[in-house]
This record gives structure tokens, C-alpha cells and sequence, in this order.
């Protein structure tokens, strides 16, 4: 058994079911070498465990179903920690006891939570049935206790189709009546395709289909031979149909007939290969056949193969999205897509209420970003910028050096001072045993501040003075006097500083890699007259390996990007960084190679060619993905040239980027429907959703307020789960989850049963999501959006009153 953490308030939830999946995950050492271990499939909980915790015999498996016990009362976690509470241990649950057949037994049976979608219910139930070593006897004296036995037998029945020939005849002997699923196409397609292999009793329908659609590409079999095993064989049919883009399918309802049992990459298959069809004219658009791939009469075989073959994880909803978005696409003739109520009915429809967790996918049905070529936020910069100084006379006169001296030395410095006894009394010794005892704090003492001493504070300090001061050298110094300053020496040092260090143009002189010390004399006795401005010659658009791999070429550049071009790429870009910088400022480079500016352009120019000094990366392109949640490609094009490299570009994201990855959505340049988008679909029906613009191809608003859709159903969906138990939160009314801005726990275990959850999009930003147990409330009671920390405002608050004076109107009228 291994310790297991159970965070606090989740406790009731796991003492009612006690069992939690565990999925095998890897990951690369340091040595590069894969490390296996053992996830829960929780949320609420994130343990994991080495791979040999639960011993040799699991090695082999991908998922494991483990039992929680409380071994211990950890008071003192609690009072420390917040989320951590008594101490748990978990074992792996091979043979399940009569007390644990009884608890999968109500669990499967006790809808009240999964009101939406009981069938999850059974994840604990099938599993054991199938992978575990039940005791038929247990199982029976379980069944035969509970006070809901027909509903059970009910269960059983509704669930035996999906396990094993194995399994199916023990549940058949309990039941006392049944007979085995075993389709024969399925089994003479594997017996066709595997003839090696010649019992297939331990497997699920399940297993059998992937087996089929794996084997069949694994050995590369070719058509020929699969058109003579397809005779009258239904599922090497459906293979044929989905491996060959020239074979045309008998009939489709053979496809929705098998559909359910298939994985989620298969059906996905299905519906691309469907429009592959109506792309090539072999059929035309049928929406019941959409519909069937949407809601398909049998789809409780996907939940059910989802129970067995992913316990817990995430339900994939992608080809839900697309086929709903599809079917309204179509009937608004290419006007919308699914909004954001749909997209979150779907999504809760589609769930686990127990454990929400849904993976929208939607980077299998809408164009993908490959990391672009965004702008680098290291960048140095297009420009250089050196600050030009000439010398102010007026202070280095003889009356205003001493002045400007001082100045200098209390910016680097700090005055010397010194404790002294205020009843001049017991000399130095006992004034230091007070100043230990007091900390300089008594009445008893007295503090003196020097006005011509100063503290040696550090090394920097002692560079700079010992420029202009007498015998400051020496490890026993603590402090320096004014009547040390060597005037004339300083004076020598500021007039030398342009001949030693500075570099001559049109104003004044500018100083490359000058020491903090003389950069101070130079604050101070030297007037900054202005800005010399001028190329980064080894400014670059890309040179890094990998980047240059991922971009290969940008739109409307003449030059290559390949590494043995990088001169060529710095000469472009200094080239064009000078007439551009030319254009700006209206005027001729002087000498043709720099230009002086005030501070009044200084900030302007830094921003446009993005200048960073404290940078040195040279290369203003990288590749990264430029979201937070799903890494989808809808740039909308800048319509102007980009000014410090003459390039057209899209705003992604907030983010300029000068090469999207829409050049293959156009439905000519895809070769395999597997890779079709929505972009891809929406064509092939007819409507294209990408235009050509100079610098490539941009999405229409369409597509991008369907992203932004998605995006927030995304975010809101995330947040609509309890944060106690984990369960969905549920509205007050019925209707739709996006009508609704209170939710509520109904689970009658948790903490937080019953409690009200805010949660709306913030009504000034529309981006902001405003939760409740996060967000704080203003004076008036409103919750202030985590985004643009808005609240309420006047006019919010006077439409509101005009709102409610007309419905009282309209209500006094009717």
C-alpha cells in the first residue's frame, strides 16, 4: 500500500467511493532515459507514484483501479496546511471484496449527482468486471442484498455487450439469461486480417475494433487484398472506405451502425472522410448523417468505452464541436457558427458530473499554430542609441566646483557619523559598551553627523573617489575628509573625458562601455545635448537553427533565412532599418550612417524598432505558441507594412506575427482529409473562410469570433466545478449555462452544498470572468472583473434604473 494524500473537504467524497484510477505516464530524465510512473485521475488530488509502488505484476498495465483507507488523524496537517488533511493509504484493487462490490453497485446505481449522464456511473463497476478477478458468489450475494436489484440486473445487461466473451458468460450465469455479443463481422475481420491468432475471448468489442484499424495499417496490406476480404464484410468495408480515397462506400448507415464503438480518432476519421466524399462528389450533403455523427443512437458505447479505456480522463469533445458547428453553419448559409450557450450545453451534456473534465480538442478541427514567426521579447533592437554629452563649463569654475564635487560624492556616499556620551563621561570604553547595549537608541547618547566626512560604502565609491581624492587607499580607512579632494585633479579628469573615452559627432560626444564612475562625472558636470541613433548591425530577422527550421520563409522577403546568409540578412536589415529611420525623421543620415534626435522622439523610435539595452539577443524573430489554452492560428491582418522591417504582418494574440500558418487551409493544398479543418469543410460546402492578403492568408471574422467563443466556454467551463467536492456546479433554473450567472453545489456531502458561485463575463471588457469566490466586491456590492478591474459606473447603474421604471411601466400597462 502506498501513503496518499487527500486534500481537506475531500474526504466525505472519497470515504462514499473509495477508488481512484491510476494511469502509467513517463517522462525523460535527466539521462534521457524514460522514468515510468502512476498519476490519480483526479483532479482533486495529485499524488503520483513510482512505478514498482504497487509491485511487478502491474507493470505491464496501462491503468490501474486502487482503493482509498484512511490509516490515520492528522490534526496538526490540518491546522498548518490548508489543503491537506488525514492520511490515507491506497492498494491496488485486483480482487474486489463484498464491501467493495457493494459500494460500485450504489455508485452505478445512485444517479443523483450524474443526473445528466448517469452511464459514468459504471466506470468502477465495468472495469472490475473486466479487467478484475470477481468472485461471481460476491457478486451475487451483492446483487441479491441491494434493495434495487432489478435496476442492477438492469445495469449488468445494458453492459455486458462491452466486456469480454470472458466476462459475458460469467455476468450470463448470474443473470441466469443472455446471450454472447459477439458480431461475426467483427470476428471473421480479425480472423481475415490476424489468422495467427485464434482466440479473441479475452478481448472487448472495444479492443476488437482497435485491433482491426491498428493490425490492418501496421502490415501495410495492400488494397487489392483488403477489396477481396471486403466481400460482404462490413468493417473491412469501413477501413477500405477510410484508407482509400478512391473506394466509395456501399451504403452509409453501415458507418453510423459501427460508429459508437470505435475510438474518438477513428470517428473523427469518419466524419472527415464523409466530407471527403462531398468533396469529391461522390455524395451530397445529408445532415441526418452529421446528426448520427453528433448524436448517434448508440452513443452510449462511447461512454462505455470510455469507462473502460480511459477511466476518469478528460471525455474528448471535438467531433461533437464540429458537427454541431457544421449543421448550423450550413442551415444560417455560412452566417455563425456555434456560440458560446451551445458550446457549453454540449460540454455539459457530454460530462462526468462527478468530475467534470472535458478536453475540447479543437486543435483537431480548426488550423493549429506551428510557432509562427512572432517577435522575440529578448530582441535587442533594429537600433543602437547612444546618449551624446558636451561639457558644461559653469561647473568646473572655481566657485561651483566644490559644489558639484560634494553633489557627487553624497549621491555615491553617505556621511560619516559618530556616537558620543552625552554626560562626557567614562571615555571611549564605555561609550562602546552603551552604543552595544542601546543600539544607539539611549538618551544617554548623542549622534554627530560630519558635514566634510564621508563613509567608504563600497568598492564602487572607492572607484570613483580615488579618481579625484588624496590617499583614500588603504584597508584601515573608514571614512575620507573633504580637505582631501584634489580639485585640480577632477577638473583634469572631466576635460580628458571626451579625448579618452568619447567617440566625436555633430553635437557632442558619446561614450560605448564607459565604468559607473566616470559615467557619474559625466551626469555631473556634462549637459546631455541629445540622442545619437543609428542601425544594430547585427540585428538579424533569424539565425537560430531550430527557428530557421520551423519559419523557412517569410511572405514577400526577396532574401533567404538560411544560416550561411546571415550577412546578407544583417546588411538587408541594416539597410533597411537607415531608410526607414531616414523616412521617420525627415532627414539625411549624417555622415550616412547615424542621426541625432531629442527626447522627445527618443521613445517613439525605441518602441517602433524595438530597442532593449539591457539585451544582446540579435534575432528578432522566434517560434513559440502564442496562447494560453489551445493553440489555434486566427491572425487578423495589421493592413499596413510593418515599419522597421517593411514586412506585412497579422496581430495575433495582441503579439505581431509575420508568418501564420493558414497557407494550407485552403481545401486545393490539402492531400489527406484526415487533415481537414473546419476551414477545410466549410469550403468544400461552399463557403471560404480565409482571404489572400499581401502578407498571407487571414480567417474572417467569422472564424475568429468562433475562437473567441470557444475560448470562453473553455474558461467559464473550467470554473463551473465545485471546489470542495469537484463536482459540476448546477443553475438555479433550467435553460441554458451561459443564460445563468448563479450556480450552486448540489451535492449534499460537500461543504459547500447549496452555496452560491457568481460567475458572468465582465459587462464593460467582455473578456474578464468574474467568480465569486475569487473576485472582491466594490462599495455598491459589485464584483470587480479580475481583467480590467472594472465594477459598476454611473451609467451602468442609471440603465438599470431606467430598466426596471419600464418594466413596472409595462407591467402597470398589460
Amino acid at each position: 500500500m502506498a501513503k496518499i494524500y487527500i486534500p481537506y473537504g475531500y474526504e466525505k467524497a472519497i470515504e462514499t467511493c473509495p477508488f481512484l484510477f491510476l494511469k502509467k505516464c513517463v517522462y525523460k530524465d535527466y539521462q534521457n532515459e524514460l522514468v515510468y510512473y502512476w498519476k490519480v485521475e483526479d483532479d482533486n488530488i495529485n499524488d503520483t507514484f513510482k512505478e514498482e509502488e504497487f509491485g511487478d505484476e502491474y507493470k505491464d498495465s496501462e491503468v490501474l483501479l486502487g482503493k482509498v483507507v484512511k490509516i490515520t488523524n492528522n490534526v496538526n496537517s490540518r491546522e498548518t496546511t490548508n489543503n491537506k488533511s488525514d492520511i490515507y493509504q491506497i492498494s491496488v484493487v485486483n480482487q474486489p471484496e463484498e464491501s467493495d462490490l457493494d459500494i460500485m453497485l450504489n455508485y452505478a446505481i445512485g444517479g443523483e449527482l450524474n443526473i445528466l449522464n448517469e452511464k459514468f456511473n459504471y466506470c468502477y463497476l465495468m472495469w472490475c468486471l473486466n479487467y478484475g478477478d470477481i468472485s461471481p458468489n460476491l457478486l451475487r450475494a451483492s446483487i441479491n442484498k441491494h434493495p434495487k436489484k432489478e435496476k442492477l440486473l438492469s445495469i449488468l445487461r445494458e453492459i455486458s455487450p462491452c466486456l469480454s466473451i470472458q466476462k459475458q458468460n460469467l455476468l450470463i450465469s448470474l443473470l441466469g439469461s443472455g446471450k454472447i455479443y459477439n458480431p461475426t463481422c467483427v470476428t471473421e475481420a480479425l480472423f481475415r486480417i490476424n489468422p495467427q491468432q485464434k482466440n479473441f475471448d479475452n478481448l472487448t468489442i472495444f479492443d476488437k475494433f482497435d485491433i482491426i484499424f491498428r493490425f490492418i495499417k501496421y502490415q501495410n496490406i495492400e488494397f487489392d487484398i483488403l477489396k477481396e476480404l471486403d466481400r460482404d464484410n462490413e468493417i473491412i468495408e469501413i477501413y477500405n472506405w477510410l484508407e482509400n480515397d478512391e473506394y466509395k462506400i456501399s451504403n452509409y448507415n453501415i458507418v453510423t451502425k459501427w460508429y459508437s464503438f470505435m475510438s474518438h480518432y477513428i470517428r473523427l476519421y469518419i466524419v472527415k472522410r464523409y466530407f471527403h466524399d462531398i468533396r469529391n462528389k461522390y455524395i451530397e450533403y445529408d445532415e441526418n448523417i452529421i446528426e448520427q455523427f453528433e448524436n448517434n443512437k448508440y452513443n452510449k458505447f462511447q461512454i462505455f468505452r470510455h469507462c473502460l479505456k480511459s477511466p476518469k480522463e478528460a471525455y474528448p469533445l471535438s467531433i461533437e464541436l464540429l458537427c454541431n458547428s457544421v449543421r448550423i453553419f450550413k442551415k444560417s448559409n455560412g452566417r455563425k457558427f456555434q456560440d458560446i450557450n451551445g458550446l457549453l450545453d454540449i460540454a455539459i451534456k457530454k460530462c462526468d458530473v462527478v468530475q467534470p473534465k472535458i478536453d475540447f480538442k479543437v486543435n483537431e478541427i480548426l488550423p493549429i499554430c506551428n510557432g509562427g514567426a512572432i517577435v522575440n521579447a529578448s530582441f535587442s533592437g533594429f537600433i543602437k542609441i547612444e546618449k551624446e554629452y558636451v561639457l558644461k563649463p559653469e561647473t568646473i569654475e572655481k566657485e561651483n566646483i566644490k559644489k558639484h564635487a560634494r553633489n557627487l560624492i553624497d549621491r555615491f556616499t553617505s556621511r560619516y557619523e559618530e556616537y558620543f556620551c552625552s554626560y562626557a563621561i567614562n571615555g571611549d570604553i564605555q561609550l562602546a559598551k552603551c552604543l552595544n547595549l542601546f543600539k544607539g537608541e539611549a538618551n544617554c547618547l548623542k549622534k554627530h553627523v560630519y558635514d566634510d566626512r564621508w563613509n567608504m560604502v563600497n568598492n564602487n565609491a572607492k572607484d570613483l573617489c580615488r579618481l579625484f581624492i588624496d590617499d583614500i587607499d588603504g584597508d584601515n580607512i573608514k571614512y575620507f575628509e573633504e580637505k582631501q579632494v584634489n580639485y585640480e585633479k577632477l577638473i583634469n579628469i572631466i576635460r580628458s573625458l571626451p579625448q579618452k573615452y568619447g567617440i566625436k559627432n555633430k553635437s557632442g560626444y558619446s561614450f560605448i562601455d564607459i565604468n559607473e564612475s566616470r559615467q557619474e562625472l559625466l551626469n555631473e558636470f556634462y549637459e546631455l545635448k541629445c540622442y545619437k541613433i543609428y542601425p544594430n548591425k547585427d540585428a538579424v530577422l533569424v539565425s537560430k537553427q531550430y527557428n530557421i527550421n520551423k519559419i523557412q520563409y517569410i511572405n514577400s522577403l526577396n532574401i533567404s533565412l538560411d544560416k550561411e546568409n546571415l550577412l546578407e540578412q544583417k546588411k538587408w536589415m541594416s539597410d533597411i532599418t537607415l531608410k526607414t529611420l531616414k523616412e521617420e525623421l525627415k532627414t539625411e543620415p549624417i555622415c550616412g550612417t547615424y542621426f541625432e534626435v531629442g527626447p522627445d522622439k527618443l521613445d517613439y523610435l525605441s518602441k517602433i524598432y524595438y530597442y532593449n539595452a539591457s539585451s544582446n539577443d540579435n534575432d528578432f524573430f522566434t517560434c513559440r505558441n502564442n496562447s494560453k489554452f489551445y493553440n489555434l492560428c486566427a491572425p487578423k491582418y495589421a493592413g499596413t507594412i510593418h515599419k522597421a522591417t517593411e514586412l506585412n504582418y497579422f496581430w495575433c494574440r495582441g503579439k505581431e506575427c509575420f508568418k501564420n500558418n493558414l497557407d494550407y487551409q485552403n481545401i486545393e493544398k490539402c492531400y489527406d482529409y484526415k487533415d481537414y479543418t473546419l476551414l477545410h469543410i466549410a469550403e468544400i460546402l461552399g463557403y471560404k473562410l480565409i482571404t489572400t492578403k499581401p502578407g498571407g492568408y487571414e480567417s474572417m471574422v467569422i472564424v475568429r469570433n468562433y475562437i473567441a467563443q470557444i475560448m470562453k466556454s473553455v474558461k467559464k467551463f473550467n470554473r463551473l466545478k465545485c471546489r470542495e467536492c469537484g463536482h459540476l456546479l448546477f443553475i438555479y433554473k433550467e435553460g441554458s449555462y451561459n443564460q445563468h450567472t448563479k450556480y450552486e453545489c448540489i451535492n449534499s456531502l460537500c461543504s459547500e452544498y447549496r452555496k452560491e458561485v457568481y460567475l458572468n463575463y465582465c459587462y464593460k471588457c467582455k473578456k474578464g470572468l468574474i467568480d465569486s469566490r475569487d473576485t472582491a466586491q466594490c462599495d455598491n456590492h459589485w464584483y470587480v472583473c479580475p481583467s480590467c478591474l472594472s465594477c459598476c459606473d454611473d451609467n451602468l447603474i442609471e440603465r438599470l434604473i431606467q430598466r426596471d421604471l419600464l418594466s413596472l411601466l409595462s407591467d402597470k400597462t398589460f
